[in-house]
């Protein structure tokens, strides 16, 4: 029984690191720079309302960009992204992903004003 409990603990311990550094690997990697791109256009983020368990539950790309296009947003680009948060395992549950925009500077308070976020951008998102 003792030989038993002590493999089950040496394997926790293993699949405790691997997470530790899985985790430390995805935090390095987002480190931000800059809020403003060069061209002086800004990323902002919002969810897209997907819940698990519940396929075709998030908004489409198209049809957000369509809609902030009729609200005479300059859209300069679009990408389904994700929070970068852990989310529960649930059906029911936020699955994180999200509709993210690159607009001008001057456009950043309206899309504030419909929920939007601000993303900080990374080399590796560019």
């Amino acid at each position: 029984m003792g030989n038993k409990n002590l493999k089950i603990a040496y394997l926790g311990l293993i699949a405790t690191a691997l997470g530790l550094a899985c985790i430390a690997n995805a935090y390095s990697e987002k480190k931000p720079s800059s809020l403003v791109n060069p061209d002086g256009s800004v990323w902002v983020s919002k969810s897209d309302g997907a819940l698990s368990c519940e396929p075709g539950s998030g908004q489409l790309l198209e049809k957000s960009v369509d809609e902030l296009k009729k609200e005479n947003i300059h859209v300069l680009d679009a990408r389904k992204g994700n929070d970068g948060k852990m989310h529960i395992q649930m059906c029911g549950a936020s699955v994180g992903t999200t509709i993210q925009v690159r607009i001008p500077k001057e456009d950043l308070a309206v899309m504030q004003k419909k929920g939007f976020d601000l993303v900080r951008t990374t080399s590796e998102r560019r």
